[in-house]
C-alpha cells in the first residue's frame, strides 16, 4: 500500500495573518510548535521568496522564522518553475480584468511564484485570499490557482487535512 502525505505550500499571508490576527505567540504557541513540526515531517513548505518577504518585517515573526526548517524553504531558481512563472506573469500581464497596478504589485511579490511552485511541484497552495472572480483591484491567488489546476485552499482547511488541532 502506497500511502502519499499531502504537501502543502505556504503563502506569507498565513504566516502574518496567525501572527497578528489568531495565534499570537504569547496566546497559542502550540501553532508555531504545530507548524514547525510539520515543516520538518515534510508536510509544510514556504519559498524563499515568502522567507523574503518576512524576514523585511523585522519582527517577532521574522525572528520566528529562523527557526523555521531550512529544508522546507524551497528554492524557486529550477527551471520549470521559471518557465511556467514566465507563464503566469504573461497570463495576468495581458489580462485586461486587472488594473495596471494589480498587475505590477502581482509581478512583484510572491504570489507568481508560489502557483508556478505548487503546480510543478503538485503542491496544495495555502493562503488567506479567496477567490473573486470579478476583482480589478488585485490580482488573488485562489484566481490564478483556478486558471493553472493549483488546488488552494486556506489554513483552517489545512490544519483540518493535517489534523492539527489546538487543545
Amino acid at each position: 500500500m502506497i500511502i502519499i502525505m499531502m504537501r502543502f505550500l505556504l503563502d506569507t499571508n498565513v504566516f502574518i495573518e496567525a501572527y497578528q490576527r489568531y495565534y499570537a505567540f504569547d496566546l497559542i504557541p502550540a501553532f508555531w510548535d504545530l507548524l514547525i513540526g510539520n515543516a520538518e515531517a515534510g508536510s509544510l513548505y514556504t519559498i524563499d521568496k515568502v522567507e523574503s518577504e518576512i524576514s523585511k518585517m523585522d519582527d517577532k515573526l521574522s525572528l520566528w522564522f529562523k527557526s523555521y526548517p531550512e529544508k522546507s524553504v524551497l528554492k524557486t531558481a529550477d527551471i520549470h518553475i521559471i518557465n511556467i512563472y514566465r507563464h503566469i506573469i504573461n497570463q495576468v500581464s495581458n489580462d485586461s480584468q486587472y488594473r495596471d497596478s494589480a498587475k505590477s504589485e502581482f509581478a512583484a511579490g510572491a504570489d507568481g511564484w508560489l502557483v508556478a511552485l505548487a503546480k510543478t511541484q503538485s503542491m496544495t497552495l495555502v493562503t488567506q485570499e479567496v477567490f473573486i472572480p470579478d476583482c480589478r483591484k488585485r490580482v488573488p491567488i485562489p484566481n490564478i490557482c483556478r486558471e493553472h489546476d493549483v488546488d488552494c485552499l486556506g489554513t483552517f482547511d489545512m490544519m483540518r487535512k493535517i489534523g492539527i488541532k489546538i487543545t
